[in-house]
Order: structure tokens, then sequence, then C-alpha cells
């Protein structure tokens, strides 16, 4: 991978869908797994912050280092086993959670402003890290939806991707929920048309969180999760007729939900192994034989 460049942009039309999970596993597999990058970057761009800040172990994510207020993403250390690697955070202060946006008194009355200031922040370190790093993966976060925020910087990345400085990558993340999938087909279909992708092939990925281990069941059922995972993509494919999708299957790590409930081990520094993809986690389906 020496010298790629790549953006991989991690979003989901519902909240709680495991997209921060997703968003760090891509980074720690990077890390630990397939390699290949002189930096790894993991971008907070919820407006309203995420989990992030609770991820991490207590003091490791200050707020006064935080995105909002350098522009500059924190560099911390992650450990596997007797590996130790650098992971680079750009995370939002807690304060955003309790007061205005990025907590500052001066921008309660002035809240476009205060948009503006964090994408051209997000825009002009992304741009320093294509000029700068000799090869980076850089995950962004989003808010649910997609709203301003990511518009403008997903526009400004497919600029750079049109020139060659960048590949771009799209994750949507769905659970099977029916209603979950219709609302992530409308808005693809919708913010297809709000975006200038500057002539560039998307390259989009839909990420099918079985969360609740509902093909397990089906299994323990003696059904066939091939057939309910066909009817997504049939429906996906014949309602997104101008965009091109390739599927994955997820099944969202039992050991990081047992952990969080039962024994409320949140953080990625007790867990590391389990943010990790597998041929058995993160599978890839293929239109002409199911699951690969």
């Amino acid at each position: 991978m020496a010298g790629q460049k790549k953006i991989i942009f991690v979003n989901s039309f519902k909240g709680g869908s495991g997209k921060t999970t997703l968003s760090l596993t891509h980074c720690i597999d990077s890390l630990f797994h397939t390699g290949g990058y002189d930096n790894v970057i993991y971008l907070d761009l919820d407006i309203l912050g995420t989990a992030t800040s609770y991820l991490f172990e207590e003091g490791k994510l200050p707020n006064e280092g935080s995105f909002d207020k350098t522009g500059e993403a924190k560099e911390i250390e992650i450990k596997s086993g007797g590996d130790v690697k650098k992971l680079y955070v750009g995370y939002l202060s807690s304060e955003m959670k309790n007061s205005s946006m990025y907590g500052e008194p001066c921008f309660i009355h002035h809240q476009e402003l205060a948009v503006e200031l964090f994408i051209k922040r997000v825009i002009d370190f992304i741009e320093k890290q294509i000029k700068e790093a000799p090869s980076c993966l850089i995950v962004l976060d989003c808010a649910p939806g997609f709203g301003e925020i990511e518009q403008k910087i997903l526009n400004n990345c497919y600029q750079k991707a049109s020139k060659g400085d960048v590949q771009i990558e799209e994750d949507y993340l769905v659970t099977l929920d029916a209603a979950h999938v219709k609302k992530c087909i409308q808005c693809l279909n919708y913010y297809s048309k709000g975006v200038d992708f500057g002539g560039k092939k998307r390259q989009i990925q839909m990420v099918i969180n079985d969360v609740q281990n509902f093909c397990g069941h089906l299994k323990s059922e003696g059904e066939n999760e091939m057939q309910v995972m066909n009817g997504i993509m049939e429906k996906v494919n014949s309602e997104t007729a101008n965009l091109k999708t390739s599927f994955r299957l997820w099944r969202y790590s039992q050991e990081i939900a047992v952990n969080s409930v039962y024994t409320m081990r949140t953080n990625v520094e007790n867990q590391v192994d389990d943010y990790m993809f597998t041929p058995e986690n993160y599978i890839e389906w293929k239109e002409e034989c199911g699951f690969a």
C-alpha cells in the first residue's frame, strides 16, 4: 500500500447502528491486521459528540486537546499483545453535549459560523495529510444522516479523488430492520443528487449489521440466512438504480456487547482484538454465490 491514500466515510441513517464501532474497527484492523499505512486517522464528525470519549481510557482524550479546539488529531498508543501502534484520533470535546455547539460562548448565536469553521478545519486537515503523509487511511465517523458537514466534506474529498490524490469509500451501515433499509435507500437516492462527485465513480458499500444475531436465530431454526440477505440486496439494487453498491454482512461483536453490558468494559484498550475484521464476522457478499 506504499503511497496509497484512502478516505472511508462511515455513515448511517439511524443512530445506534454500530457506526462508531465499525469506524474504529476499520482503524484498528488496519493498524494490527492489514497494515500498510503510515498514518491511520479516526475523525469524529458527529456535531453532538458520539461515544468516542467513552471508548478510550480516562485521560487519553482530554477536552483541551480535542479536534474542535485544536484542529489536530491526537496521537495515542494502542496495544495488542506486545505490539504497540499509534492511532490519530480527532474527537470533539464533551462540552458540546451540554452546551452550544463546540461549547464556546462566542458561538451561541453563530451556529452557522461554527459549522463553517469546523468544516474548514476538517478539510484543511485532510488536505495536509494527503499532501504530507507518504500513505494514510482517514476514517470519518459521520453524524447519523447526511447533513451539511458531511455533504461539504464529501464534495471536497471527491474533488481530490477526481485528481487522483486519494481513494474514496462510502460505507453505509444498516440493521436488518426493514424500516432502516428503506430509509437508507431513500436517503442514498436523495443525497446522490445533491453532491458533485466530479465524474468520479462512487464506491458505495452497504454494511448489513446483524447486531441482534438474527442470522444465528435463522440457523438455529434450520432456515437459510442467504435468502434474507438476497432479499435485501435485490431490494437495494432495484431501488437505487443509479448507484453501484457492494454488500457485506457484519456480525457485530458479541464480545463487545457482553463486555459493555456485564463488565462495563467499554474501553478499546481492554478489547483491541474485538475491533478487527475476520472472515467470520465481516463477510463480502457475492451476487453469484452468496457469502464468500
